[in-house]
Formats: C-alpha cells, sequence, structure tokens
C-alpha cells in the first residue's frame, strides 16, 4: 500500500481514535496508541516492518519537538524555585525504581544480568506520553513545572544508571572484567556531546531571532535547528531527546521573552507528528509475543514493580524534598 495512503490513514484515524477516547474520560494518546495496534502487525498488519522502519525520521523529528518544549520549561529560576523537590524526587523514584525492577527481575528469571538491563531500562521515563497528556489538560502549575522538570533530567540519570547496568551486565554473560571506569565514561561522553550540540542550537536560534524581521520565518528556522539537531544526535549515536532537551533550554534562558514565540509555533505546528508517532507506537506492538507464557509473566511483573517503584520513590522524594 502507498505510504502516503497509510500516513494520512494513521493520522486521520489516530485524531478520531483519540477524540473518542477523550469523550471517555481517558488521555487522547491511549485512543492514537490503540489504532495503531488495530492497524499494526498485531490485527491488520497494514504496518509492517518495512513501513515502519522507512517512517523512522517522523519518530525521531517527533522526539525532538517533545524535547524541544520540554526544555522550554527548564529555566533557572523553576530550579531556584523548586530545586530540593526536583532533585529528591528524581533520583528516589529514578535510583528506587532500578533496585525493585532488578530484585523482582532477578527472582523471577534467575538471571542478575536480566534483572540490571531490566531496572536500568525501568528508571527513564519516556517523555512523549507524559507531556502528551499534560498539554492536553492544559496543566499549569508547581506540580507540572516540577513534573516536567524531573521527566527532563530523568533521561540524563537513566543513561548512567544504563551506563552501569549495561558494562556489569555485559561482564556477568562474557565472564570478562568489569571496568568501573567504562561504565562512567561512556554515559558521560554522551551527555556532554548532547550538551554541546543542543547549547550550540539554542545559541544558533537565539542569534538568529535578533535578526528575524519577517516572523513567518521563525518557524522554518526553528524546525530547521530542530532537525539539525535531531540529525547530528542520530548522526553520533546520542541521545536526541536529551539534546533536543538542551537546545530548547538553552534558549528559553537565553531568550525567555523573545523564545515565547517560537515555542508556541512549534507547539502549534506538532499535532499531527505526535500523533502519527503514538500511532507508530501502537503498530509496532506484536501482542502475539505475549501469547508466550514466560514473556507474559515477564512482561506483568515488570510493569507492576515498575509502577510500583516510580510511585514509592516519588512518594519518598516528595517527602524528602517536602
Amino acid at each position: 500500500m502507498d505510504i502516503l495512503l497509510l500516513l494520512g490513514m494513521a493520522i486521520f484515524l489516530g485524531t478520531l481514535g483519540g477524540k473518542i477516547f477523550q469523550k471517555f474520560k481517558i488521555p487522547q494518546v491511549v485512543g492514537y496508541i490503540i489504532i495503531g495496534l488495530i492497524l499494526g502487525k498485531s490485527f491488520f498488519g497494514l504496518f509492517h516492518d518495512r513501513i515502519i522502519d522507512a517512517l523512522n525520521p517522523f519518530t525521531s523529528i517527533a522526539l525532538g519537538i517533545i524535547g524541544f518544549i520540554i526544555g522550554s520549561e527548564l529555566k533557572f529560576d523553576v530550579f531556584k524555585k523548586y530545586g530540593r523537590s526536583i532533585y529528591s524526587i528524581l533520583l528516589s523514584e529514578g535510583l528506587f525504581t532500578f533496585l525493585i525492577v532488578g530484585v523482582v527481575i532477578t527472582l523471577v528469571t534467575k538471571k542478575l544480568y536480566l534483572g540490571l538491563l531490566f531496572g536500568a531500562l525501568a528508571s527513564a521515563t519516556a517523555p512523549a506520553a507524559t507531556v502528551d497528556v499534560l498539554w492536553e489538560y492544559k496543566s499549569r502549575g508547581p506540580l507540572t513545572a516540577t513534573l516536567l522538570a524531573i521527566v527532563a533530567l530523568d533521561d540524563a540519570l537513566a543513561l548512567i544508571i544504563y551506563g552501569f547496568a549495561s558494562v556489569f551486565a555485559k561482564a556477568l554473560i562474557l565472564k570478562e572484567h568489569f571496568s568501573i571506569l567504562h561504565s562512567i565514561e561512556m554515559p558521560f561522553i554522551e551527555i556532554g556531546m548532547a550538551s554541546v550540540i543542543g547549547i550550540a542550537g539554542g545559541y544558533a536560534l537565539f542569534k538568529l531571532i535578533s535578526f528575524i524581521k519577517d516572523k513567518a520565518r521563525i518557524l522554518p528556522f526553528s524546525l530547521g535547528i530542530i532537525i539539525l539537531t535531531v540529525g547530528l544526535s542520530n548522526f553520533f549515536k546520542i541521545d536526541l531527546i536529551l539534546s533536543s532537551m538542551i537546545l530548547g533550554a538553552t534558549l528559553a534562558n537565553l531568550a525567555p521573552k523573545e523564545s515565547e514565540e517560537i515555542f508556541s509555533s512549534i507547539k502549534a505546528f506538532s499535532p499531527p507528528i505526535y500523533i502519527l508517532f503514538f500511532t507508530m507506537v501502537g503498530a509496532r506492538l506484536d501482542i502475539k509475543l505475549f501469547s508466550q507464557v514466560s514473556i507474559a509473566v515477564i512482561a506483568v511483573v515488570y510493569v507492576l514493580s515498575r509502577t510500583f517503584g516510580k510511585m514509592a520513590g516519588a512518594f519518598l522524594g516528595g517527602i524528602i524534598g517536602n
């Protein structure tokens, strides 16, 4: 089937699914994913692997835009005001989730390296769905500011945790020496490179603002910088969400007032890209895999232990951060 026809179906039906779920007081992002599930390999199979791979650039752009918009909330005054609670909740929910999921998966599978990897993956909080729900309900205030900051910084924390866990897991599998230096080195190199790309892009966009007289050019210039940031991140194989967040945060702090129009224009442009992104998330999922008892058990245990770890860790961090 023609890829443009599939794109149109995904965006139109995804929007329709989101509206239907909204009527039942369920976040619209669930509707997007369910439509993707129906169109994808689990049911009708319209979005097979070749099509999904061809649409990967759209996925990357969507994540770049999400990261950029999250970055707009990462202003110095937010950290000055809510810093204690942000850092205490971030560390508590990330490390506690890693510990809980790691222990539970290790007990279920009897394999420590799986526990380490699943625990490290569980520590990360995918920002896309969180941000979409906040936008849908037009949420503002201390809770939203704190949540967005935690979701943003959580990406860097997860990279560090995964760096330790993956190297240690590899050492267990291959029975080789575990290098503390290597486990620390790689995540920090990735965070450093993401920072350089993001700051450079943010500074370039800040400089462009002062030269742009025609407001109609703000959107294409901004999208160009975001896509360049995403492209460079993919080229160097670093976290594109993190570099896009740093891009947005750099611009927001260099030009707090002037950048508002840029963030508004990007936000107004982005809904079709988000809908396509979440539809693709659903299309990738093959629910037939869950017919295998071992996978189904691990999936259920993982979701429950991760949910408990995130909630308990955030609760503990909230108490520490007052």
